[in-house]
């Protein structure tokens, strides 16, 4: 039998000779995956060596504590089974990723035995890490990296690699506590079901509350819409869609460079002829190329006469430089030429176009010009939002990014009572007030003309009012709760109908609308038959039937340039839109899977400036910010555990469960996806660190971590200032904030 399992062993190993097979263990911390078990690792042994090592070190440990746990009478084969199963998968060689299972299954089993909570604890880790691991394993393979050799899966597995070994060193210490003494630490017995207590009435706003909310939020502002984009572009195109316009121009002196600015193309081009009929410039005018400057070169003489032909597009603006850099002044030219005092002194973001920008900006302007639409696949209102803007400032860079600044604005004072409602503790609101407006992906998705930042902005508006629902239930019934029941209801179809994203939020709202309805049954009060036809009727009318007729009435712009434009043809916009995300095969470099979201590992390039003296860079990410995402993260983690371990509150319920429905979908997704599509989920890792810090004993020590997280936030902000808003820097400053191989945004 033995001699079998050690040929079956071996035989193991050499079909796969390397230090780790996709297992994210402390090999694979140490960058052992997917390397020759040959190759030196530390101190010039090979990982062979050092896993055999291991191994050795492993099995005497198991040795030492069977004998021990036998001589004490505490002999236990479950709680060596899961030490040896557990060590093996965390230090030996040639791991796969799902050798880690039983391990994990018999170290929740030994918990469940021993009722140790470092038991609970280890298993609840290994579940986690075990499940990313495979979940990065299986939702990668047959992509182009299949083997996790990017910079950010090798990032994922050395992290998650550091964690299982962390969870790895509690097993040996629950395991060395009982082995040698018999000793387990209980989890806190569970208090006996009783009915929900009515929730503590919420404290008064001050005015030194409200002066310094109102001050935080004006600040916030002045820091978002500063360095927004230009108001002033160009309005008047020449309009060529579906026909060929030309205008001829003769140059007024001598011109090295043609700067173009297109509008809206459906597939076109322009053509520069001389007098001669000779081509001098010609340029492909596609959606990419929509209201964003570019600089070409060209070679024209003073006195040269020529023809633009523009077809089937839009063309805004020409305008030629001299050597100098200096307009050159032309006669003629017609609507090509009749803005030259819009024509920007430098090209970058704030006189054009990024990211997708190109098409969620656009279809603001064709909305308000009554054009057929380009961008279908996401539901209009964020469109409809970015289309206020361009009515107030025009077609412009402010213009187009007003509404989605102004919501990152609002986020702001939102985050405030929200947090305020959750914990009743002001300061604990003002500290979410101030980590939100410092927050990397707050500033930079909401200065950006995408439909994002609206589904967050709804999506933290009904969780707030969902909040305001339970605690006015529990406090005086359901029928004098219509207010934030009808309110919430807005919100979700306002979610809805700006991006499909805020239908996750709704599977959260629901778990607590039924949840609440439950408690406030256990509280045994009379009438409650009447509460609960309320909270049918209510639900039906405020959370289903509202929510469909704000989804609806975002089509508006629809109907407006099609009076025609029916149900019918709404349905088939519902249709056409799930089949492109169902179907949806593209790829993107700055792509990410859902569990690097967690650490922010791969933001997303949005901009790079290409206009720029050498020596000087510029660009734009979207990342997460440190505090809020990781020790947010952290806070969440600990909510959990207060939660399993019968230590938690309905607060910390709430946000968990209005996390996970926010994040879990996602897992399930297999299309391309991004870290800001994490932006939501991140409203409730900062709701988690607020919490946390309200139940913290000791509030002077706790107020003491609020203005230290505060101020590392505030100097993280500074440092990134430059990479959230294009701001140009010299290279050695843009290139130190690259902390991550995975980041690659300059």
């Amino acid at each position: 039998m033995i001699p079998k399992l050690i040929d079956k062993y071996t035989g193991t190993m050499s079909g796969y000779p390397y230090a780790t097979i996709n297992a994210f263990n402390w090999l694979a911390a140490l960058g052992g995956n997917w390397k020759g078990q040959a190759d030196p690792a530390l101190f010039g042994i090979s990982w062979q060596q050092l896993g055999c090592f291991h191994i050795l070190l492993v099995t005497a440990g198991l040795a030492y504590f069977a004998a021990r746990s036998v001589r004490g009478r505490w002999f236990s084969p479950l709680l060596l089974a899961a030490y040896y199963g557990i060590g093996i998968f965390t230090l030996a060689h040639c791991m796969h990723e799902r050798y880690m299972v039983p391990g994990v299954l018999l170290t929740l089993l030994a918990a469940a035995h021993w009722n140790d909570i470092r038991l609970y604890a280890a298993g609840v880790g290994l579940s986690l890490t075990g499940f990313i691991n495979l979940a990065t394993v299986y939702s990668l393979t047959g992509s182009d990296d299949e083997w996790l050799t990017s910079a950010t899966s090798s990032t994922v597995a050395v992290l998650t690699g550091l964690g299982e070994t962390v969870c790895f060193v509690l097993l040996i210490f629950a395991v060395w506590d009982i082995a040698r003494h018999g000793h387990t630490l209980a989890l806190p017995e569970t208090k006996p079901e009783t009915a929900p207590p009515v929730p503590a009435p919420q404290p008064k706003w001050t005015r030194r509350e409200v002066g310094t909310l109102l001050a935080l939020t004006a600040a916030t502002a002045v820091l978002s819409f500063s360095y927004l984009g230009s108001r002033t572009a160009p309005q008047d195109p020449l309009d060529a869609t579906g026909t060929a316009l030309s205008e001829s121009v003769t140059l007024d002196g001598s011109a090295v460079s043609l700067w173009v600015y297109p509008g809206i193309s459906f597939g076109g081009s322009m053509t520069v002829t001389d007098a001669n009929g000779s081509t001098v410039f010609e340029k492909e005018l596609n959606y990419g190329t929509c209201f964003s400057w570019t600089a070409n070169d060209v070679q024209l003489a003073a006195g040269t006469q020529l023809t633009v032909m523009v077809e089937n597009a839009q063309l805004f603006e020409l305008a030629f430089r001299d050597a100098n850099g200096r307009l050159v002044p032309v006669t003629g030219g017609g609507a090509l030429f009749d803005e030259q005092t819009a024509v920007p002194d430098t090209i970058s973001q704030l006189n054009s176009m990024y990211f997708d920008e190109i098409y969620h900006g656009r279809t603001g302007y064709e909305q308000l010009h009554k054009m057929p639409v380009y961008e279908t696949t996401h539901p209009p209102l964020g469109k409809d939002l970015i289309m206020v803007g361009i009515a107030l400032f025009g077609m412009t860079a402010f213009g187009w990014r007003f509404a989605g600044t102004l919501f990152g604005v609002l986020l702001v004072p939102l985050a405030w009572c929200f947090v305020r409602r959750l914990t009743r503790k002001p300061w604990v609101a003002a500290t979410a007030g101030v980590l939100l407006a410092l927050d990397f992906m707050r500033f930079s998705q909401s200065r950006l003309a995408t439909i994002d930042v609206y589904g967050t902005f709804f999506i933290l508006l009904g969780a707030y009012c969902m909040v305001w629902y339970c605690q006015r239930v529990l406090t005086v019934g359901v029928n004098r709760a219509l207010l934030p029941m009808a309110l919430g209801g807005v919100a979700f179809g306002l979610g809805c109908a700006a991006k499909w994203t805020g239908i996750y939020a709704g599977a959260g709202l629901a778990v607590l609308y039924l949840g609440v309805l439950y408690a406030r049954w256990q509280q045994k009060r009379p009438g409650f038959r009447a509460e609960f036809r309320t909270a049918v009727v209510g639900g039906v009318l405020f959370y289903v039937l509202l929510p469909l007729c704000l989804y609806i009435g975002s089509y508006l712009p629809y109907w407006w340039r099609d009076p025609a434009f029916s149900l019918s043809d709404w349905w088939q916009c519902q249709v056409s839109m799930f089949s492109y995300h169902a179907t949806l095969k593209a790829t993107h470099p700055f792509e990410s899977r859902w569990y690097t979201w967690l650490l922010g590992l791969r933001p997303v390039w949005y901009y790079r400036n290409g206009y720029l003296p050498y020596g000087m860079k510029a660009s734009i990410a979207g990342m997460a910010g440190p505090v809020i995402w990781l020790v947010g993260l952290a806070a969440l983690v600990g909510l959990l555990w207060h939660q399993v371990s019968g230590r938690g509150s309905r607060q910390g319920a709430g946000v968990l469960i209005l996390y996970g429905t926010q994040l879990i979908p996602w897992m399930l997704v297999t299309r391309c996806t991004f870290l800001y599509h994490y932006f939501p989920s991140s409203m409730f890792c900062l709701a988690a660190l607020a919490l946390v810090l309200a139940r913290m004993k000791h509030v002077d020590w706790a107020k003491k971590i609020a203005a230290g997280l505060c101020v590392v936030a505030l100097v993280l902000f500074v440092l990134y200032y430059p990479a959230l808003s294009g701001l140009p820097i010299p290279a050695w400053w843009a290139d130190a904030l690259n902390v991550l191989p995975s980041f690659g945004f300059y």
